[in-house]
């Protein structure tokens, strides 16, 4: 490659760099203190025990670099703006009791990352009693969580579950899945990787 060759890569670089830099988090969290399990569980749209299987940071790379870009032309970011759906974590749970909402074996809960957006901290592999809700009340929308409900390890969940072994739980059906993640998930990756793919290469084809 000759100097100028040189240049530009390294110019791209520093773009890249900076178009995937995160925005910064908002203030500290507040919100109202969670109530009694039966309050709860009526409040709640979702009520399960699972195992945290996976979990995934939201906030894709092409995601922020849309959002750099959108506040570098003085616009709103779109994705960071819609925190909760694209910005956050996304944690896969094996759904081991269901009393409400949740009729697989396998579920996805959105959360934020636990600073100004009152995200849970959830671990792999640990068990959890969670208590989720669809984000502005609306009917079939995504599954979240925060830290401003009861969610709680299953050892420190020993009150409300006393509660909820007094009620039914649901039937669980099996979830549809691609190597272990849920259909849509690798839908979604599937799609990216061959825009990616043909942006390389419609970048290829002017560069030769």
């Amino acid at each position: 490659m000759n100097a100028s060759t040189y240049l530009r890569v390294i110019v791209c670089l520093g773009l890249t760099v900076v178009l995937l830099a995160y925005p910064a988090h908002a203030s500290a969290c507040s919100c109202v203190r969670p109530g009694l399990p039966a309050r709860e569980f009526r409040e709640s749209h979702a009520v399960f025990t699972g195992k945290v299987l996976r979990i995934v940071d939201e906030y894709l790379p092409i995601f922020s670099m849309v959002d750099k870009i959108l506040t570098t032309i003085r616009q709103s970011p779109y994705f960071w703006s819609h925190a909760g759906k694209y910005v956050g974590f996304r944690i896969y749970f094996g759904v081991n009791d269901s009393w409400k909402g949740v009729e697989e074996t396998t579920v996805v809960v959105d959360t934020g990352y636990g600073m100004g957006d009152c995200g849970y901290p959830f671990v792999v592999s640990n068990e959890y009693l969670v208590y989720a809700s669809y984000p502005y009340g609306i009917p079939d929308n995504y599954w979240v969580t925060s830290i401003c409900s009861r969610n709680a390890e299953i050892s420190a969940a020993t009150e409300d579950l006393r509660y909820l072994k007094t009620l039914p739980t649901l039937s669980l059906s099996g979830s549809g899945q691609i190597f272990g993640l849920p259909v849509e998930t690798v839908l979604l990756w599937a799609t990216m990787v061959l825009m990616s793919v043909v942006i390389f290469a419609y970048v290829r084809k002017l560069s030769a």
